[in-house]
């Protein structure tokens, strides 16, 4: 079965979430990894992509690069939100103190 819907479809019956994978949070790795997703699942947007984990001790701890690739994604318009999971409190005072300005 290939489920195949655009942004502006008004029937919904589910909502697709992916996490990203934990080998997969360099910028570079984001959109390539996302892309796999979809041709995965057969689709051409998700509904939501979680960072699943901070990974302070991998990537030199910069989830906050890895976040704004995944705003990114959300401003072409095929992802409809970016989010998060197992991020604690001062991890999200960092993705905001650190794009706020930018709007991400």
């Amino acid at each position: 079965m290939r489920l195949s819907r655009s942004p502006g479809s008004r029937a919904r019956s589910c909502s697709l979430t992916s996490k990203l994978s934990n080998n997969k949070h360099r910028p570079d790795d984001v959109r390539s990894s996302f892309e796999q997703t979809l041709t995965d699942l057969g689709v051409d947007y998700l509904d939501l992509l979680l960072i699943h984990w901070p990974l302070p001790t991998r990537y030199d701890g910069d989830f906050v690069s890895t976040w704004k690739a995944m705003t990114e994604l959300v401003a072409d318009g095929r992802l409809r939100a970016a989010g998060v999971s197992n991020f604690q409190p001062a991890h999200l005072e960092r993705i905001i103190g650190e794009t706020a300005h930018s709007g991400r």
